[in-house]
């Protein structure tokens, strides 16, 4: 009975961690996306981790390493203009999922990528999908994936 106590008592003291890290997750994403739109991308790079994976629906599709945000926007500036893309920015709803492992998370979030093509009003509905680890007492991003709907 004392241990069922104690596991009791240990669960009740970690929910509102738990609850936290998941608010602190959604908080640092956000941030990072508000950064983007505004087009700071040093800014941007601070938000991951050492060696960061993306996916994107662009080629080389698969960008991973320390230097894979910097090129992830290089090609991107590349594909953007080959298909006359502008002004772009993106819109993130609340997370649809989030999940906490110790220092490791996970979290889903309904998106919508507006951007002007040839100068007309254009956008793409997806999911961004993030993978985040706590390095430095700070949520980093480890990974994202875009997926369109």
């Amino acid at each position: 009975m004392i241990r069922i106590l104690y596991v009791l008592a240990a669960l009740a003291f970690a929910a509102p961690a738990l609850a936290s890290d998941k608010s602190d997750i959604a908080t640092a994403v956000n941030a990072y996306n508000d950064t983007l739109n505004r087009n700071d991308l040093p800014g941007a790079a601070a938000f991951y981790a050492p060696a960061p994976s993306i996916i994107d629906e662009f080629a080389p599709h698969l960008w991973s390493g320390a230097q894979a945000f910097s090129q992830w926007g290089a090609d991107y500036g590349v594909y953007a203009a080959a298909n006359k893309m502008t002004d772009p920015f993106m819109v993130i709803a609340k997370p649809a999922h989030v999940v906490v492992s110790g220092d490791r998370g996970y979290a889903v979030f309904p998106a919508n990528f507006k951007f002007k093509r040839a100068g007309k009003p254009a956008h793409e509905l997806g999911i961004l999908t993030f993978a985040m680890v706590k390095f430095g007492g700070a949520w980093k991003i480890a990974g994202w994936a875009w997926s369109i709907k």
